[in-house]
Parts: C-alpha cells; sequence; structure tokens
C-alpha cells in the first residue's frame, strides 16, 4: 500500500491488481488508456519501465515531476473543450505524457497557446463547453443551454458551428458518448445505470443513440473493447 498527501504520479500497468482509496477533498485524475491507443513504440517502453509492477512518482523522487503535471493540465484542458482537431491533439498529448513517464526528457513545454485574446463569441462558446462538461448527465435541452448562458438557441448554434465545428446537439451527444464509452471499457455497470450516468433516462433510447453513434450497440461495444 502506498499512502500520499502531496501531489503524485501513479503508473499502474495493464494486468495489475490495484485500488484506490481517496478522501472526500482529494482533488485529482485518474487517466486509463486502452493498450490500442498507445503507438507501439509507447507500449515497449511502457512494458520495459513498468515491468509488471505499479511505479510512484512525486516531486521528490521524480526529476522531470513539473512537465508531468503540466502535460497533465494540457490534457485536461484539451478533455473539456470541444474544439477542432480535439481528438488528434489528445492522441498527441497522450503519446508525449507516456514519453515523459516512461524515459523522464525533461524539456520545455509549450503545447498550447495561452496569449491570445478570445473573441466574445469563441467565449461564449468556451462556455457553453464548460457548461456542456459539468451538466451532461443531466435531461437538459439546448434551450437550457442557451438560456444558462444568456443568449438565444439559434445563436448558440451559429457560434457552436462556427467556432467549435458542430451543433449543439452534436456536442452534447458527443460528450455523453465519451462518458458511456469510459464506463463500457472500464466498469462492469449495467447499462441502465450507464445510460443514467451518461445522461439518457431510458435505456432504450440510449441504445438507439449509442448504435447510430457508433454503428453498434453498447452490449456489442463492451464485449470488442474489453479492458
Amino acid at each position: 500500500a502506498f499512502q500520499t498527501t502531496g501531489p503524485t504520479f501513479l503508473c499502474v500497468p495493464p494486468m495489475v491488481t490495484h485500488g484506490f482509496r481517496f478522501p472526500k477533498d482529494m482533488i485529482g485524475d485518474v487517466l486509463s488508456f486502452p493498450l490500442a491507443q498507445l503507438d507501439p513504440g509507447a507500449r515497449d517502453r511502457l512494458t520495459t519501465f513498468a515491468d509488471g509492477k505499479a511505479r510512484v512518482m512525486t516531486p521528490a523522487t521524480c526529476t522531470h515531476f513539473d512537465p508531468l503535471r503540466q502535460i497533465t493540465r494540457h490534457l485536461a484542458r484539451a478533455f473539456h473543450a470541444f474544439e477542432v482537431d480535439r481528438s488528434e491533439l489528445l492522441s498527441h498529448l497522450i503519446q508525449t505524457l507516456f514519453i515523459y513517464i516512461t524515459t523522464g526528457q525533461p524539456q520545455q513545454m509549450n503545447l498550447l497557446s495561452e496569449g491570445r485574446d478570445l473573441t466574445k463569441h469563441e467565449e461564449q462558446a468556451q462556455a457553453f463547453c464548460r457548461l456542456i462538461e459539468k451538466h451532461y448527465a443531466r435531461d437538459a435541452t439546448v434551450s437550457w443551454y442557451a438560456d444558462m448562458l444568456g443568449i438565444s438557441s439559434p445563436h448558440l448554434t451559429r457560434i457552436s458551428k462556427r467556432i467549435l465545428g458542430a451543433t449543439p446537439n452534436d456536442l452534447i451527444t458527443h460528450r455523453r458518448m465519451i462518458e458511456a464509452e469510459r464506463l463500457l471499457k472500464f466498469t462492469r455497470h449495467p447499462i441502465a445505470s450507464i445510460a443514467l450516468r451518461a445522461g439518457y433516462r431510458e435505456a432504450p433510447y440510449f441504445n438507439r443513440a449509442f448504435k447510430r453513434w457508433h454503428g453498434m450497440s453498447p452490449g456489442v461495444f463492451r464485449k470488442i473493447h474489453a479492458a
């Protein structure tokens, strides 16, 4: 058992039995990656690095801890922002994270631009993304999101399509499907429970929406991607 009260990276390789116990005031993330999501080089480095064991990294024991923490912040930002090329950015950040974890090569990170001032419409689009992240699991309409932002539904649709490259409904569905995929891959929750957690009150409606999105039922998806 390992106990910590400070910032920590715990790398647990596949097939290693593990569990976590978190205090109620804990702030942090648990990231799970299917091996298929990593390129062959990253998989080989992870296998060599882990050697079948969990590895603990803290600021006191890891000379490249700050870059790891910075990459993780970038991952969180990219995950919560439904922007153009989001999937590609997430993939590159994940590969970079594993390079740092397994090789420890410190270098200056400047992955995302911090300096550009946002237009009013870009700020509204970002606010919409934050609302989706916070409320995707509730039965909320596009009109509800527009009201929360203090704008009209047509205006929200326009800025969503122009700036984020998709309709509001598609973005909401996208976030719900991300949660559904995560739960199907990494938990044993019943599909009816997953439907509720992903924002669908009725399992049959969730099944239809999931099949339209993925071309297969949640049950088939789970069998294919079972961890």
